[in-house]
């Protein structure tokens, strides 16, 4: 049965190897393992997991711009992820003002977009953004999931000034944040930290490490946390530096920075990896994956949204090319502004974003056709498998199997049939489509979950399947 299920796994991919391409360069076996759609429907939002939730916080949405104009106040989406339902919380939450015990209830963060969230002892921390009207005052806004309860912390030291745009995370008990688009409008590359036990902030002024200069001023730059600093990418420059020209520029190297020394250092400079800003960065395991993301400086011969996937060794500063399998779902199709959210060492979450695509698809990438005639061997000795192993399991109940093909194969609730990609001609980059869907990345997937994928996705019978699947 072993060696079945791992041909199986073998045929999964649509070369009909273990590994695609991508994953092998990496050294992974990628796998999009879930694709829904229908779901939290967030641009330029940001997420954190705490406890098995995952907490999106704010953004932008066209469909329900009315119903967030309303609000005026931040709002807050809980997503469980052994479950991926989405539950709004919003109206649940208080708010404390934490240097003004006298007042009950101050008036909860305000509703924006561009802003960063970290995790810290259980607990969502806030800074940043900005919406129509106004930039978000400096404040740390700290959310319990336990209480649904904000408390706003005006901090002290070396406060930064208002910005949206920067990038976050943890190093130990402080929260770093660089660069950014500030309410003086200006792009920074100025490193900050938070000590998130006293709330106390410094400007750091950091040294460089074999490298000439340091990022140059950026906004919608990606970090992540890495040992005792953190990796940064991406982001958008401006040719006079600082100030705001409009003309564009986008490095695509990588950076560290080291929080015990406080300096700068160039990990990889890659040639072959288009710069852009609004992409996403995460962490499985002991790989760094960036990707996704937007450039306009390639509108003028296509469409400016890109979809590559890349992986960095962070001990190396190797990169290569990481291309998940998309045989049972394909990927996300080229967007910028979606939030990418790790949930276990193995498993992430990407959800959101906007894209100039109204209509895509998730349909595997191995037509149904090709899939029957490889699995053709193995779908002839699943009913000897079956019998196999009811003469072992005497306490199985046959009614069970004929219920079940019955029934057949129920996709979850949450899963909505998409149509066939078509893209839709559009002159204006404006002309851009607020995404609802949701997408889970696996690494090393179990063989219980790619065979679960299999009968799902190509609806074989179960009745022909062994109890044990």
């Amino acid at each position: 049965l072993l060696q079945t299920l791992d041909q199986q796994k073998e045929l999964a991919t649509p070369s009909g190897k273990l590994a695609a391409a991508g994953a092998k360069e990496s050294g992974h076996s990628l796998y999009w393992t879930a694709a829904l759609q229908g779901c939290l429907e967030r641009v330029n939002h940001a997420a954190v997991l705490i406890n098995s939730f995952v907490y999106s916080f704010g953004g932008f949405s066209g469909n329900r711009a009315h119903y967030l104009r309303q609000l005026r106040r931040i709002d807050v989406q809980c997503l469980n992820v052994r479950s991926l339902r989405w539950t709004d919380v919003t109206h649940s939450t208080r708010c404390y003002a934490a240097d003004q015990p006298e007042v009950d209830q101050p008036d909860k963060p305000l509703l924006r977009y561009g802003h960063t969230v970290v995790q810290f002892d259980g607990c969502a921390y806030m800074f940043g953004g900005r919406n129509d009207r106004l930039v978000a005052p400096p404040q740390v806004c700290q959310f319990d999931p336990i209480s649904l309860a904000w408390t706003i912390h005006s901090g002290s030291g070396q406060v930064p000034p208002s910005r949206d745009g920067h990038s976050a995370c943890v190093v130990d008990n402080r929260m770093f944040i660089f660069g950014g688009f500030t309410a003086a409008e200006e792009y920074e590359n100025q490193v900050y930290c938070c000590d998130l036990i006293n709330l106390q902030w410094t400007r750091i002024r950091a040294v460089l490490s074999g490298i000439p200069e340091a990022p140059s001023p950026r906004d919608f730059s990606c970090c992540v946390a890495w040992r005792r600093g953190f990796f940064l990418w991406g982001g958008r420059s401006d040719a006079a530096g600082h100030v705001f020209s409009g003309e564009s520029c986008y490095d695509s190297s990588i950076y560290y920075f080291d929080a015990d020394s406080q300096s700068w250092s160039l990990r990889a400079r890659l040639d072959n990896v288009q710069g852009r800003r609004s992409g996403t960065m995460f962490r499985l395991g002991e790989r760094i994956y960036f990707g996704f993301g937007f450039n306009d400086l390639r509108i003028r011969h296509e469409d400016g949204h890109l979809n590559d996937l890349w992986c960095l060794d962070p001990c190396s500063g190797s990169v290569t090319r990481a291309e998940p399998c998309s045989a049972f779902y394909r990927g996300p199709c080229p967007r910028r502004r979606l939030v990418a959210v790790p949930v276990s060492n193995s498993r992430v979450i990407l959800f959101g974003g906007t894209c100039r695509f109204v209509r895509y698809s998730f349909q595997p990438a191995l037509p149904a056709a090709e899939f029957q005639r490889l699995y053709a061997p193995l779908l002839a000795r699943l009913p000897a498998l079956r019998a196999s192993v009811d003469d072992s399991d005497s306490e199985a109940d046959p009614a069970d199997d004929v219920e079940r093909q019955e029934s057949g194969p129920q996709p979850p609730d949450d899963v909505e049939p998409l149509e066939q990609l078509e893209e839709e001609p559009d002159d204006s980059i404006m002309g851009l489509k607020d995404l609802s869907d949701m997408f889970v990345l696996e690494a090393l997937p179990s063989l219980q979950t790619l065979c679960a994928l299999a009968v799902v996705r190509w609806r074989l019978p179960l009745g022909q399947l062994p109890v044990l699947l």
